[in-house]
């Protein structure tokens, strides 16, 4: 065996055969095949050592925490209910005293939150919740996020069935969020006047709209080079079509400030005041971007890595895949989140203090895989996934008990067909 057969073998399929079939018996021919595609599989993800990551992590802020995508949507329809809908209604007065959806579609995620007498609640969406305004979406994921919808509108609508509801349904869905800026590039570039209007998809499929002073789509053509420019208002272009083409009534997309507020941030800024703490600071670690949010003299106040000219291109994703080791991660990102905090005047005995780290973005992603199959027992991903959907939709519609149970009912199934798959699924970890 040379180094050169071996990474001959190792990146060359047909060397690798030939490297086979002259150096190995069957059995190891099974047995290199194999590490092979371990080597293939890996993954930074799988390597890195999560718990130096998070112990240091711990040590140096008040608290440190991989912050659950369930957990976020909880805290962020907790966050619109007590202040991102009244200056909604505000805005839009036909929503006033109505049962509603508002579909947050950001960057990168999308969030859905529905308002059932005046108590806002998180809408679940499987596919459409990883895609944000700044990727095409496929067919599917549109049909997805609609499905949800529709299966929403049925509930707030008294017992409409899903089917029925997203012709027959009056309950308004408003998007909003970047994909609203997206479309105001677009409205703006061609000087059409009012952004205190709302856009009503679907063209003239609603016959009664519950919000007035629409514009419709087809008055804002976009050229190609708009569509490349504006992935968000492609989107709309697509959201729009869809609508039309299956009669979907009273859905809109708001065109016009304030922003919609509901930053998980400042609902755990808020809870942390109430418990006693004195002048609690927020930071949230993104994959791409770093935000902290605090409250100084009794106002709220944010500040991002973006507005401090030497942090400007920092992102911890990068870090993340440069392959350093968890505990060279960790102290670079301390180093970097401090230099942001010290220019809101926080001294270095405050990280201990007053510092709550909350991160996201990729790590998140893999820390979650990771605890998942890190338990010595044998997981399938996508198994996992089916349970966790499972068990997402039935915590709001059996709670938790009960879907706990039906979950139980799924893993004694897939044991029937496929006895080694005993995962304990991440229901624990998601779940709070």
């Amino acid at each position: 065996l040379t180094f050169d057969n071996f990474f001959g073998a190792l990146f060359c399929p047909a060397q690798s055969a030939q490297f086979t079939q002259k150096n190995t018996s069957k059995m190891s021919r099974y047995l290199w095949t194999f590490s092979l595609t371990v080597i293939a599989l890996s993954n930074v993800g799988y390597a890195f050592d999560w718990s130096a990551y998070t112990t240091k992590m711990g040590e140096t802020f008040k608290s440190f925490e991989f912050l659950p995508q369930l957990k976020e949507g909880q805290w962020e329809a907790k966050r619109f209910e007590t202040a991102g809908k009244g200056p909604l209604e505000a805005q839009y007065e036909g929503l006033k005293g109505k049962d509603y959806i508002v579909v947050s579609i950001g960057s990168t995620s999308t969030q859905a939150f529905a308002i059932k007498s005046g108590v806002a609640s998180l809408v679940h969406i499987t596919d459409s919740i990883a895609m944000g305004a700044k990727k095409k979406w496929t067919e599917d994921q549109i049909k997805t996020l609609f499905a949800a919808l529709a299966s929403k509108r049925a509930e707030l609508g008294g017992g409409a069935t899903a089917a029925t509801a997203a012709t027959a349904a009056p309950v308004p869905v408003v998007f909003t969020n970047a994909i609203s800026y997206g479309l105001i590039a677009v409205y703006k570039f061609k000087g059409m006047g009012d952004e205190t209007k709302v856009l009503l998809l679907g063209d003239d499929v609603t016959e009664h709209p519950v919000i007035t002073g629409q514009v419709k789509l087809a008055t804002i053509p976009m050229t190609d080079a708009q569509k490349e420019k504006h992935p968000a208002a492609l989107l709309v272009q697509e959201l729009n079509k869809y609508c039309k083409t299956n009669k979907y009534q009273n859905m809109y997309v708001k065109l016009k400030e304030p922003k919609l507020d509901n930053s998980w941030a400042k609902f755990k800024l808020s809870e942390f005041q109430e418990s006693g703490e004195s002048d609690p600071i927020v930071v949230d670690v993104g994959g791409g971007s770093v935000k902290v949010h605090f409250v100084k003299d009794g106002k709220y106040g944010d500040k991002d890595f973006k507005k401090v000219e030497e942090l400007a291109k920092f992102e911890a994703n990068v870090l993340y895949t440069k392959g350093k080791t968890a505990t060279q991660i960790a102290k670079e990102l301390t180093k970097h989140i401090f230099v942001l905090l010290e220019s809101i005047g926080t001294k270095k005995a405050d990280l201990k203090a007053r510092v709550h780290v909350y991160q996201t973005g990729q790590m998140r992603a893999d820390y979650a895989k990771r605890r998942s199959s890190a338990r010595g027992e044998e997981d399938n991903l996508l198994d996992v996934d089916e349970y966790f959907d499972t068990f997402y939709d039935d915590i709001f519609m059996k709670g938790y008990a009960a879907a706990l149970e039906d979950v139980k009912g799924m893993r004694r199934k897939a044991a029937a067909h496929a006895p080694r798959q005993k995962s304990r699924l991440m229901y624990d970890y998601y779940y709070y």
